[in-house]
Order: structure tokens, then sequence, then C-alpha cells
């Protein structure tokens, strides 16, 4: 009985139309969402409060989160035929993955994003029990919901300057959904009590 031939990559153009097709109702529904629940009159300090973002930063969010999953839908329904081409293991994938789950963003702090690494780093100067056996868990578990989408990228993405932006353009979206899932986020700063001494 005779192999069947692998499925060919979808074309760059019909891949690109899907994400357009994704983006726009997406866009729209992220849009209608930040102003109705993270939009608030920025402070006479220039920073929103916490929990809320500026218009600005409302549209910026909603861009880049939609355009990320629009891509990514995009790209998972031109390669829906390639699937074992798309997760089949390999080093450079699974790499890709743990750097992805390592540095996601989970929360967005003064701008900064505060990334899922961070709690190894907390782990390894605050040992706990709960630590050591969540710590590992999470960033597993963001591993292997990392690892279709970096196939995807590797699999479905040829050329290695739009592979590199594509893999920029997830990380930016899930900073975007931080944004709008969180708001901006703040340190709180509290005035030292006063020294006691002699008089």
């Amino acid at each position: 009985m005779p192999r069947t031939p692998p499925k060919a990559r979808a074309t760059p153009r019909t891949t690109a139309l899907g994400a357009v097709a994704i983006f726009v109702p997406l866009f729209t529904a992220l849009l209608w969402w930040a102003f109705a629940h993270r939009v608030a009159p920025v402070a006479a300090s220039g920073r929103p409060a916490f929990g809320t973002l500026s218009p600005a930063a409302a549209v910026f969010a909603a861009v880049f989160a939609a355009a990320g999953v629009a891509v990514i839908a995009a790209l998972a329904r031109a390669n829906r035929r390639r699937l074992r081409a798309v997760l089949r293991p390999n080093r450079g994938r699974v790499i890709a993955s743990i750097v992805l789950a390592f540095l996601i963003p989970v929360m967005v702090v003064e701008w900064r994003p505060l990334v899922l690494g961070l709690s190894v780093v907390n782990l390894l100067s605050y040992p706990t029990w709960r630590g050591a056996i969540g710590v590992p868990a999470v960033l597993t578990l963001a591993t292997a919901i990392w690892y279709p989408i970096t196939g995807l990228i590797i699999s479905g993405v040829r050329e290695r300057r739009l592979r590199f932006f594509v893999f920029a353009l997830a990380w930016w979206s899930c900073y975007a959904g931080a944004l709008l899932i969180w708001g901006f986020a703040t340190i709180a700063v509290y005035p030292l009590p006063p020294a006691s001494g002699p008089p």
C-alpha cells in the first residue's frame, strides 16, 4: 500500500487572511470589554488608578491580545491537517516552550511584566514545601500549554525572521492579556514609622 504523502503547508496569504478574519471581531469584542470594565479617568499624575487602564492603554492591549490570538488561531486552522508534523517533538520546540513558559507575563506592575519564572527565583530565595511542589507543576503545565503553540509557529512559519516576529507577538499578546485581566498594577509604598529613641 503506497504511503500517504505529507500534507502541504498552507500559503502565507491564506494564513494572513484567516488571521485578519479572526482579528477584526476579536479586537472589537476586547476593545468593548476594556472600555466597559477597565478604562477610567487618569489621575493628575498621569498614571491610571490600580486595576484600570487609560484609553490608549486599552486600545494597545486590545490590539496585541487580539493579534496574537488571531495569528495562532489562523496557524492552527491552516495546519489542522498537519497535526502530526506540528506536534512532533524535537529539542528546539521543547526549549522554546520552556523559555516562553518561564517568560510568560502573569501581571503587569508599573508597566513592567511580572513573569512566571520569577516564581522559581522566589522559591530559591524562600523555599517551602508548597513551592517545591507548586512551582515545578505550574511551569510544567505552562510548558505543556505552550508546546502546541510553539509547534504551530515553528512548523507553520517557514521564514525565520517572520517566525521570530510571531514568537514576539505571542509574548506581547500575553502581556496585553494580563493588562486586560488585571489592569494597571502599582507597587504600594508605605511611609516608615517614626524612629523611636531618647528625646
